[in-house]
C-alpha cells in the first residue's frame, strides 16, 4: 500500500509540475511582395573624344536600341561645340562649350554629332572629354522580403513563462 502511495504521488507530481496548458507566443515570418521598380541599363558610352578640327565633326548612329531611353551627355571642350542628337521623336541641338544634360526619348535609332562649327575654317581645334552615355530604362517587378508577426499558441508546462 505505501509503494501505491509513493508511485501515485510520484505520477502527481510528474502530472502537476509537467501539466501542459496553453501559451500565447508570437513570431516573426517572412513572405515576399513585389515591388515596381524603374530600373537603367547602360547600352551605350561614347567617351573620350580627344580633338576635333575647325570645321569637322564625329558622328555615330545606332539602329538597335530599346524604346525607352536616357541619355546623358557630360561633355566639355575648349571651343564651342555643336551637339546635335536626333532620335524618332527628338531632335535636340545645343551649341555650347560645357555640355552636362539628360534627353530622355525613344529609340530604336539614335544619330549623334558632334561638331566644331567653323568661320570659314578660321577657328582653333577643340580638345574634348567627357562622355555620352546611353540608358535604357523600363520598370520591372523585383520581389522584396518583409516580415509580419504572427500569433501562435504553444503547450508547455504551467509554470513556464
Amino acid at each position: 500500500m505505501k509503494r501505491s502511495y509513493v508511485i501515485l504521488l510520484v505520477i502527481v507530481a510528474i502530472v502537476v509540475t509537467a501539466f501542459p496548458t496553453p501559451h500565447s507566443r508570437t513570431r516573426q515570418e517572412s513572405y515576399i511582395e513585389y515591388e515596381t521598380v524603374i530600373k537603367t541599363d547602360l547600352e551605350v558610352n561614347y567617351g573620350s573624344f580627344g580633338t576635333l578640327k575647325d570645321g569637322h565633326y564625329l558622328d555615330w548612329g545606332r539602329s538597335d536600341l530599346p524604346s525607352d531611353l536616357k541619355i546623358v551627355v557630360d561633355v566639355s571642350s575648349t571651343e564651342t561645340l555643336e551637339i546635335r542628337i536626333k532620335s524618332v521623336s527628338d531632335n535636340v541641338i545645343k551649341t555650347l562649350k560645357e555640355h552636362h544634360y539628360t534627353v530622355i526619348t525613344e529609340g530604336p535609332s539614335l544619330y549623334f554629332n558632334i561638331q566644331n562649327p567653323t568661320l570659314l575654317y578660321l577657328g582653333t581645334t577643340a580638345v574634348i572629354s567627357g562622355d555620352i552615355n546611353i540608358y535604357h530604362e523600363y520598370e520591372a517587378q523585383v520581389p522584396v522580403t518583409k516580415y509580419q508577426t504572427v500569433p501562435y499558441e504553444q503547450w508547455l508546462p504551467w509554470w513556464m513563462p
